[in-house]
């Protein structure tokens, strides 16, 4: 079965994601793990790469890393999906048909894209023609209720060109809260093309509740519980506190890695970016250190860090010490600290 971390802007970034793998390496051996980058924007992309290209940067450790998009603009939604296909090695390519961020939706991307579906299935038909590479799309119930049926046959259509469809069972009115639709999920994966695998989303809470509640389908996505919790994506409930430390530090020192990664290894000449090898973190942070540039990486790592520490011993007083710094060696030795007083 497959066991899918779903994008979440802002949260699976490279180090999230290659943290997660780590995690899943060691604890899961009967499934197999889909990863997911966040959202970049097409249109971002046709413009500026360098400018939007660190939320789709990948680590060497990614096993099935899926690169997603989203844009309502066709000719760049295109370009950008054959940029992809041509200069990067990703598993598969995947367009945002679901996520209702204001953000995304007001250049015609996410749920937007679900108001025009003839329009959309040419998009989808076009960009699965136009590369070689794996495409999938990320969608959901639909806007409301009374959408439902049509957004089926949607899913039915869109799966001629999908190797893969994450369908969330909630309706864009629901956002990410209320119940979520599984008999609509079991439903769809009767009717899409065999080809197309079928991925439930939605009010996952466990790894148990995943294997249950999608067992019918091809695989379970989880999202919001993974956030300070990627253990979710294994049959272990909960790490023991060493392990818990080492995940933590690791995961700060990958962001601060790859953020200095990002800046000074972008291949002006060609528009194009290396993945980040893992085995060079220490390399990347001791340049980090050694120059005068700032980074955001160490403030940034915080929403992490405070899902981390949910409901530990004293994690008030980490929380409060914390937000003194925003400096690498500050954070890491205030982690330290903590952990030390509480092992």
């Amino acid at each position: 079965m497959y066991i899918a971390l779903a994008p979440m802007d802002g949260i699976t970034d490279c180090a999230y994601r290659t943290i997660s793998q780590k995690i899943f390496n060691k604890h899961n051996t009967k499934d197999e793990l889909l990863l997911c980058t966040e959202f970049m924007s097409a249109d971002g992309y046709f413009h500026n790469p360098k400018g939007v290209f660190h939320h789709i940067i990948k680590s060497n450790l990614e096993k099935n890393i899926t690169v997603q998009i989203f844009g309502g603009n066709k000719k760049n939604l295109i370009f950008t999906a054959k940029e992809l296909n041509d200069k990067y090695n990703f598993n598969a390519i995947e367009l945002n048909i679901g996520c209702p961020s204001p953000k995304i939706m007001a250049c015609g991307g996410g749920v937007e894209m679900l108001k025009n579906k003839k329009e959309t299935l040419q998009t989808i038909k076009e960009i699965s023609e136009s590369i070689s590479t794996p495409f999938s799309i990320k969608t959901r119930l639909g806007i409301k209720k009374e959408d439902i049926q049509e957004q089926l046959e949607f899913i039915k259509e869109a799966s001629k060109y999908c190797h893969l469809i994450g369908i969330h069972g909630r309706t864009f009115k629901q956002g990410h809260s209320g119940n979520v639709d599984r008999d609509f999920i079991n439903q769809a994966k009767k009717i899409v093309n065999k080809n197309c695998k079928i991925i439930g989303n939605g009010g996952i809470i466990s790894y148990e509740d995943g294997i249950t509640k999608c067992k019918n389908l091809d695989g379970a996505m989880i999202g919001q519980a993974s956030i300070g919790n990627p253990w979710i994506l294994t049959p272990l409930s909960k790490p023991d506190l060493n392990e818990l430390k080492e995940t933590i530090i690791e995961h700060l020192e990958l962001s601060f890695a790859i953020e200095v990664f990002n800046k000074y290894t972008w291949d002006e000449k060609n528009n194009i970016c290396q993945e980040f090898n893992i085995n060079d973190k220490e390399k990347y942070i001791n340049i980090g250190l050694n120059t005068k540039d700032k980074y955001r990486s160490p403030v940034e790592f915080r929403k992490h860090l405070f899902s981390y520490i949910k409901g530990l011993n004293k994690s008030k007083d980490l929380k409060i010490n914390i937000i003194k710094y925003n400096d690498f060696i500050s954070v890491k030795n205030e982690i330290n600290n903590y952990f030390n007083n509480i092992l």
